[in-house]
Formats: structure tokens, C-alpha cells, sequence
């Protein structure tokens, strides 16, 4: 549906722009029908109490059908004259049994608009009904909304002609004077024009009057043609003097032109009245100024185009005009770039500032952009803090020079009304035609791809798309998609690496590490598959899956050993975030393991993103007696201010640190501080990565609580944990010497 938009101007401004009255309607339906592929278009009236509804044109499944009426009670077209719009995208009929219109048409779904008056009073809907759900609701509704201003002024001119043809038949079969037809004149709201046979003006009423600058008196005894614009085709008034000649009716748009030099747009009804031997009398000319509804129909045209916040294009017309572009330089060898803008770490603006502040900067970012895109390129916001430029590139240091202008953009704060000051930067990816891709969609998705490349390089920078980066690309999305199998299914497997009590050797917890083996790809590292699930979201699902599988794990090996053995769960700042902490208490109460032999490990970026949310859950989680470990700690920034400020009983030192302990004295010097710290804080530490005895017996010399890595175990299956722990000859345990009656 990406052209539907596009379409829908097009088609309202060639195939229905002439047509009026039931043509225009029949066309109309007939037009939306088969545009938005609906089983069926309805154009219908309200009664003047709005309990009745009768269709004027309904088209579907290629044919027309008969008109037919409706009561409005209890119905989706109540919901729609109430609230200017109904969309309905599924389950329409269940939820209005007694809506006739929707069960003649065994509607699924149902998109209605209001059709009102100059005044604001609805006095029809344009509706159209699906037999099964739809996706894309606002575009539909967004489409219907294009058709819905013409199809008003329509309905409403459709209606006071009706009346005032009716008043004047009455008129002429009781043979009154047009003296009489005055006092209907002088109550529409459209201007009138009535002539003398020989077209020369005999009347004008107030609305006329106002509509072009002219009074009564300068109009009077002239032709109502000193009112057009003087450009106006010739063919036009032919047109319009030979269906007065042959049917007695006309009706088209005419531009005319006011006193005061303005031009203004109308739709224009004449009639021919004739006397009891057919000969016309008069001409009766029914203007409607159209300029506000032109006005309105370029305002939605505009909206329909383009971002609301900052005035540029949006993606679909982005993608639009990018097509169009190539299709119109197919035979000649032009090369294009597309780029493609992200913000690094906007997000925290939003989070820390909020949206309005966001919206700001996005603007700002936009009006230095603008300057930065030459004249005859494309520049557009595509969604989010997402910009894209597409722009003509001859030599390859064209698009060099470009991008580095893009990214001059940012190296300047950006200053917002009320002070305040914001440094950021961009991340761009680069795609080109012909080379990459020939369509504006797969040069998104390639530039998207060059996109995650340059994120990887650590932000503010680009990076190009090239065949690499496609094979890269397909692998990511081939184990994106069995990941998320593989998660749904519980192919998960959990790994667990003991973490020992260094003073007694006894097995105090197990990390739980989850890990992959897939029947197409094999063995996926986790090195790959967490960061595809963090990128793609699926990393609360997936731990979950792990935390589930865990504890279940634990609970069956505790029931045989006669001390408690806990467990170490990572969970990722997206998990956290995205999470309530009430799964992981439903899952310790599921298999009766007690959450005080559970140790949630967390990284300090938590702290970093989302540090209000992150102390609201860690104190719940407290609350419930989990434990509560920092994660390769030393290797942040601002670790000493999360001691200080979240309820951490653990922190994990950084193998980083360990690996050189007893040949380096800045690493020893620095573990030393860290297990020092710790005690103050009265929090234990676990060493990670220990793989040597000397590294073990130096750590626990130290005073390190706890340590983890090769030298005592590798990750182990379950089936392997349990007989490690077996054949370990666990001593008593110690909990009753460590605070909150935890091993850890």
C-alpha cells in the first residue's frame, strides 16, 4: 500500500473531479472500491434525525447493488457519526449483531467517515467493509479522510439543489414569478446567479455578493461570464452551453475571479428553466466556493506526504519520489546514494528529558539538515530519530563529501528555546543505485545494513553496504528467525559453571548460561545469538526461557544434595527493562525453590539507560529475597555510585582482571581495592575467570569470597552438573555464617 496514498490524490483529481451528483458517487465507490481492494464502498445519507441511513451508491465484488435504508441504532455508523470516524480492522460483525449493514455484508472489518455540512452537521458517512480483518488501518482511514471533504461538498450541494429544484417546480406548476424564488435564493448558502434568456443577469443574492467583492448593482444586466477568469478555456464554456442545450443542466469547476483581482475555485450548477412550451426563461447559476475545501484537500495532501513534526518528507512519500526518480532516468547511467541517518542514543533523551524535549531536538536536527541537503535531493524523516537523504552522486568522492557533511551536522551542540544544551551524534549507513539495489525499499534495507555495521564501529561514524555485509545480514536474519523457533519450542539448553566457596571448596551456586544448538546451523555461539536477540527483542523471552529452565534444574539437583546449591541468572538491561519482576517469582514459587538461592546478575548499562526504573525493580526484587549481583565490575564507569545507590549483595570482578593477577601488580593492586571495597559495602565478591591454582590461592590469600572458571569447572549440561556435584564430597554448608542467610 505504499503508493495508495498517491493513488487516492490522483484518482480524486482526474477520474472524479468533473463528475457530480449520483456519477460522482456512482465513480466514487466504485473508485475506492477497487483501490483499497474492499469487498464493498458505500456512499450513504443521514435522515435530518440521523436514526435512518440510506445508501446512494454501494459497489461490490465489480457490480453495483440496490440502494437500500438502515436504522442507525446500536450500529458501528452511530459510532462513526458520534466520533467523525469508526475503524473497525477486525471482528466488526460480532461487536454490532444488530448492525444491518454490516451483517447484509458479513463485514470482518469496517472503515466509516462522516460526511458533514458547511455548518458541522453530519449528514452522511463513506464507509467501506472488508470479509476479513485488515492491517494497515490509519492508511485506509487516512485514504478515506482524501475523499471525504469532496464527497461532503457534494452530498450537501446534491442537497440543496434537490431543494431548491423541488421549491422551484412547485413554483413553476403554481405559475408564481421568480419575485417569489428570490426568498428561496436568499436563504442558501451558495451564491446565485439568475439570467434572462438571453444570459444577461436579472438577479444575484447576498451570498453572491460576498463570494465575489461585486455588489447587486455593478452585476446587474451584465453576462455572469465577467466573473470568470479570463484563462479559462474556451472549451470549458462550450461544453457548458451545449449540455445547456441539449440536457438543460450543467455542472463543472470554473476558476472566477473577485473585484479585487483574487481568483477563487467553484462548483458550479446552472439549470435551464423553461416555460409550458419548453422555451428557457431563465438560467440559474448555483456557485460553491471550493477554496477552503481545495485549501483543505492540499492540507491533507501535505499531511499524507510529510512528517508533521519537522515539515520533511515522510517515508512514503520518501520511497514514492525515490521510485519515480529512477524510473525516470532508467536509460541513463546515473548513480544515486542513499543514506541513512540514526541518532546515537537519542533515546535517552527521550527517557531523561522526555518526548517534548525530543521532539525539540529532532526538529532542530532537521532545520540543520535541510541546510546541509543541496537543492534536487531528497531528504526525509522515516520514522523515530531515523533521517534519510537520497542524492545524486557522480563520483565517489561526491558522496564522501556529502556524508561527512551530514555528520558536520552534529558537531556543534544544539541549543533549544529554553537554553539547554545537547551534544549528540550519528551513526550513517550508505547504499547506492545501481549498484546495490535498484528500488527504494532494498536501498533501505541495504543502507540498513551498512547501518548496524557502522553502530558496531562505536557510533558516529559510516559505513558502506557491500557483499559482506549482505552475507552478515542474511545470517543474522536466518538466526534471528531460529532463535525465535528455537525459544518458542524451549530448544534452549542451559549450561552451569560452578561458583566455589574459596575458604571451604564447597559448590555455592551455578551461573546459568544459556546455549544453542540448531538442527540447520549447529552450534551458535552465544557470542552471536544474544547480541541478534537484544537487536531484534527477543531477549525477554529468551530469558525466561533460561530463568525457567534454571531453577527447574536446581530444584530437581537440590532434592538429592544435602546442602542448597543456588543459581546465577544473567537477565540483559532489555529484559529488565521490558519486565516486571513478578515472572521470576511465579517461577520460584512454580518449583518451591526459594527466591534466596537465586542471584539476578546484572551489568551496570542498566544503571546507565534506565537508573529510576532500575532501582524501583531492584528493591523489589529484594523485597521478594533475591539476591542481587553487578556483573564484571571494574570495567564500567560509575560503579562506586551504583554501590552506593542499588541493593547489590555481590559483585562480580571482571576476568579481565584475573587473567594477569599473579604476574601484573596493577591488576593484583586493583582486585585487592575491589575485594576491599566490597567488605566495606558488605558485599562478597566472585572472582571470574580463575583458571589456575596459583590465581585461586592468591584470590583467596586476598580475601575474595568466591570463585568461578575453568580451573574448577567448565559449563557443565545438567546431567553433568549432577554427578560434578556428586562426586565433590560437599562439606556442610556455611550459610549460617554469611548475611541475609544467603550462599551467596
Amino acid at each position: 500500500m505504499s503508493n495508495l496514498l498517491e493513488q487516492a490524490i490522483t484518482a480524486s483529481s482526474t477520474r472524479l473531479e468533473h463528475l457530480s451528483s449520483r456519477q460522482y458517487f456512482a465513480e466514487l465507490v466504485s473508485t475506492l472500491s477497487e483501490l483499497v481492494a474492499a469487498d464493498y464502498a458505500v456512499v450513504c445519507e443521514l435522515s435530518d434525525d440521523q436514526q435512518t441511513g440510506h445508501t446512494l451508491s454501494v459497489y461490490g465484488r465489480g457490480r453495483y447493488l440496490d440502494s437500500f435504508s438502515f436504522p442507525l441504532h446500536n450500529t458501528a455508523s452511530l459510532q462513526t457519526i458520534m466520533n467523525g470516524a469508526c475503524c473497525l480492522p477486525d471482528r466488526a460483525c460480532e461487536r454490532f449483531p444488530d448492525d444491518q449493514l454490516l451483517q447484509r455484508f458479513s463485514g470482518k472489518a469496517f472503515l466509516s467517515i462522516v460526511l458533514k455540512d458547511h455548518a458541522g452537521r453530519a449528514i452522511g458517512l463513506l464507509s467501506i467493509v472488508f470479509s476479513t480483518a485488515v492491517v494497515d488501518s490509519d492508511l485506509l482511514t487516512h485514504t478515506l479522510r482524501l475523499f471525504a471533504l469532496r464527497a461532503s461538498a457534494e452530498l450537501e450541494r446534491s442537497r440543496h439543489e434537490g431543494s431548491i429544484n423541488q421549491l422551484l417546480t412547485t413554483l413553476h406548476d403554481q405559475n408564481h414569478s421568480l419575485l417569489v424564488a428570490k426568498q428561496i435564493y436568499s436563504h442558501t448558502s451558495d451564491g446565485i446567479i439568475v439570467t434572462n434568456s438571453d444570459n444577461h443577469i436579472i438577479y444575484v443574492n447576498q451570498k453572491l455578493e460576498g463570494m465575489s467583492g461585486y455588489s447587486r448593482e455593478e452585476l446587474m444586466g451584465k453576462s455572469p461570464q465577467v466573473l470568470f477568469y479570463g484563462g479559462q478555456t474556451e472549451n470549458v464554456r462550450e461544453k457548458m452551453w451545449q449540455a445547456l442545450k441539449l440536457n438543460g443542466v450543467w455542472q463543472g469547476e470554473l476558476v472566477n475571479r473577485r473585484k479585487n483581482g483574487e481568483y477563487y475555485s467553484v462548483f458550479t450548477s446552472v439549470s435551464a428553466v423553461r416555460d409550458n412550451q419548453s422555451r428557457v426563461q431563465s438560467y440559474v447559476f448555483v456557485h460553491k466556493d471550493t477554496s477552503q475545501e481545495r485549501a483543505a484537500q492540499n492540507l491533507i495532501t501535505y499531511q499524507a506526504t510529510h512528517d508533521q513534526l519537522t515539515g520533511l518528507l515522510n517515508r512514503y512519500e520518501f520511497n514514492g519520489r525515490i521510485d519515480n526518480l529512477l524510473k525516470e532516468n532508467s536509460g541513463v547511467t546515473t548513480r544515486w546514494a542513499f543514506f541513512l541517518i540514526d541518532l546515537d542514543d537519542f533515546k535517552e533523551i527521550n527517557d531523561s528529558r522526555g518526548h517534548l524535549v525530543g521532539d525539540q531536538v529532532l526538529s532542530a536536527i532537521a532545520a540543520r539538515l535541510m541546510n546541509s541537503v543541496s537543492q534536487g535531493n531528497l531528504l526525509a524523516r522515516l520514522g523515530g530519530d531515523e533521517f534519510g537523504v537520497f542524492a545524486r552522486v557522480e563520483r565517489s568522492k561526491d558522496s564522501a563529501a556529502l556524508v561527512q557533511s551530514l555528520l558536520d551536522v552534529f558537531k556543534t551542540q544544539f541549543i533549544l528555546v529554553d537554553g539547554s544544551h545537547y551534544t549528540l551524534t550519528a551513526s550513517i549507513g550508505i547504499s547506492f543505485y545501481p549498484d546495490d539495489a535498484k528500488y527504494a525499499e532494498k536501498l533501505y534495507s541495504e543502507a540498513d545494513q551498512a547501518l548496524y555495521s557502522a553502530k558496531l564501529e562505536g557510533k558516529n561514524t559510516y559505513a558502506f553496504f557491500n557483499r559482506s555485509l549482505k552475507i552478515k545480514a542474511f545470517r543474522q536474519q536466518t538466526v534471528k528467525q531460529r532463535l525465535h523457533k528455537a525459544i518458542v519450542s524451549r530448544h534452549i539448553e542451559v549450561h552451569f559453571q560452578p561458583i566455589i566457596h574459596l575458604q571451604s571448596g564447597v559448590v555455592s551456586h551455578c551461573e546459568a548460561l544459556a546455549r544453542w544448538t540448531d538442527e540447520e546451523l549447529g552450534e551458535v555461539s552465544p557470542e552471536e545469538f544474544i547480541p541478534v536477540a537484544e537487536n531484534y527483542g527477543l531477549m525477554p523471552e529468551l530469558g525466561y526461557c533460561v530463568a525457567e529452565k534454571a531453577i527447574k534444574t536446581m530444584a530437581q539437583l537440590n532434592a538429592r544434595t544435602a546442602a542448597p546449591i543456588g543459581v546465577a541468572i544473567n537477565r540483559s538491561p532489555q529484559e529488565f527493562v521490558n519486565r516486571d519482576v513478578e515472572p521470576l517469582v511465579n517461577i520460584a514459587k512454580t518449583y518451591n525453590f526459594p527466591a534466596e538461592l537465586v542471584n539476578i546478575e546484572l551489568t551496570e548499562s542498566l544503571m546507565v539507560k534506565k537508573p529510576e526504573k532500575a532501582r524501583v525493580q531492584l528493591r523489589q526484587l529484594q523485597s521478594h529475597g533475591f539476591g542481587i549481583a553487578m556483573d564484571d565490575f571494574g570495567t564500567g564507569y560509575s560503579s562506586l555510585a551504583y554501590l552506593r545507590k542499588f541493593p547489590f549483595h555481590v559483585l562480580k570482578i571482571d576476568r579481565e582482571f584475573i587473567a594477569d593477577i599473579c604476574e601484573r601488580g596493577e591488576d593484583y593492586n586493583l582486585v585487592k581495592t575491589i575485594i576491599e571495597m566490597a567488605r566495606n559495602f558488605k558485599l562478597h565478591t566472585v572472582a571470574e575467570g580463575v583458571e589456575t591454582k596459583e590465581q585461586m590461592l592468591l584470590l583467596r590469600s586476598m580475601g575474595c569470597d568466591y570463585g568461578q572458571g575453568f580451573y574448577f569447572s567448565r559449563p557443565l549440561r545438567a546431567d553433568a552438573l549432577v554427578d560434578y556435584v556428586m562426586s565433590s564430597a560437599l562439606p556442610q554448608p556455611i550459610a549460617h555464617t554469611i548475611n541475609r542467610n544467603k550462599l551467596i
